[in-house]
């Protein structure tokens, strides 16, 4: 019993030795950034990351989009290699490191999905000086919300107290004067346009250049750093692999709003082409199946035909068929990726739903050349 006792007593110690040098670390990086929202955070932390990077502020930026990565001030990408489940406490050696390499700021894209993580991350691990929202578009329906509201409230536990907090959204406002923070509010210019090696979304952009401003640095050298951003894998640019045929590798857009404006985009930029909706399928992200089919449903003009890749491809295809009134197939990814490669010019793919598993190898096989 007293071995049992003491034992505990010396993990109590030892946790509160580490929190409290974690408070330590946390407090030698005088600009923490946290980047929340339903879509958009890897590309929005890069941005601001490298925005920062070249204009002398040394950032280290974490992003944790297709995959975990850590970006360092050089612009150098290394993946951030995990030995257990994702989980919020990774965190900690992030903290530790950013410390170790002395830097001035850190960007941090939230992994936190439930509200009782939003407020760990917020109040224990990050303690954010700053909070970008990039939107609020309904996903993971079970652990944030199923409505609009509900998934403003969840996304609303990761603002800090006395923080800066930018959004384009009002619905934050009321959440920021509970906590004493600033609430900027961004009116996104859709005209805009820029070049770089991601895909730039305005909300985004605007975002960017407002955390930047507030931070000393003038939008010419934001604007500037963006053309050597590495884009993440299932965001990247448009792949056009030798026949023709066009890849829009958009597997990390996966709620209802953005896979519509994902399709109308490739609609817009590709005109005359027959569309093939590529939906990667995930076995523990199955409720996006139905989303996608709403797509098809509501872009039933555009879309030609569905193709299903990754988990339970049949069973997928049967949902769709029941549903949808374009053609639908299933394919394995180096089958698909053959396909690509010797379709002709009318084509156009848009992949969508997940990236990992198939929407992975898809794009592994076009580089690959498979």
């Amino acid at each position: 019993m007293y071995l049992t006792l003491a034992c505990v007593l010396v993990l109590i110690a030892a946790g509160v030795a580490e929190y409290l040098l974690h408070r330590k670390r946390l407090e030698s990086i005088p600009i923490r950034i946290l980047v929340n929202g339903t879509r958009g955070k890897t590309g929005t932390a890069r941005m601001i990351a490298a925005a920062l990077n070249r204009a002398g502020i040394r950032t280290i930026c974490r992003t944790t989009g297709s995959e975990a990565q850590i970006i360092y001030p050089d612009g150098t990408v290394r993946p951030f290699r995990r030995r257990l489940p994702a989980r919020i406490s990774e965190m900690i050696p992030l903290i530790r490191l950013c410390s170790r390499e002395g830097v001035h700021c850190t960007v941090v894209e939230c992994m936190a999905l439930g509200e009782e993580n939003q407020r760990v991350i917020s109040e224990v691990l990050v303690r954010p000086t700053h909070v970008v929202i990039t939107n609020s578009y309904v996903d993971h329906v079970s652990e944030i919300g199923a409505t609009g509201e509900e998934t403003v409230w969840t996304l609303a536990r990761s603002i800090n107290p006395r923080c800066r907090v930018y959004c384009t959204e009002e619905a934050y406002r009321p959440y920021c004067e509970q906590k004493k923070s600033l609430c900027i509010v961004v009116r996104p210019d859709d005209n805009r346009t820029f070049s770089g090696g991601i895909k730039i979304h305005p909300a985004n952009a605007a975002l960017t250049l407002a955390v930047c401003a507030d931070l000393g640095v003038d939008s010419d050298t934001a604007i500037a750093s963006f053309a050597d951003i590495v884009p993440d894998k299932g965001l990247g640019k448009d792949i056009n692999p030798g026949g023709g045929a066009v890849l829009v590798p958009g597997f990390a857009v996966n709620d209802l709003t953005c896979m519509e404006e994902a399709v109308r985009k490739a609609s817009e930029n590709y005109p005359g082409r027959s569309l093939v909706l590529v939906f990667n399928n995930r076995a523990d992200r199955e409720y996006r199946i139905g989303l996608a089919a709403r797509v098809v449903g509501n872009c039933s003009g555009l879309i030609s035909e569905v193709c299903c890749i990754g988990d339970y491809p049949g069973k997928v295809r049967r949902y769709f068929s029941r549903r949808c009134s374009c053609r639908v197939r299933f394919a394995g990814a180096d089958e698909l990726a053959l396909e690509i490669r010797q379709a002709g010019p009318e084509r156009v793919y848009v992949g969508i739903g997940n990236i990992k598993g198939g929407g992975e190898r898809l794009l592994e096989c076009l580089e690959e050349g498979i």
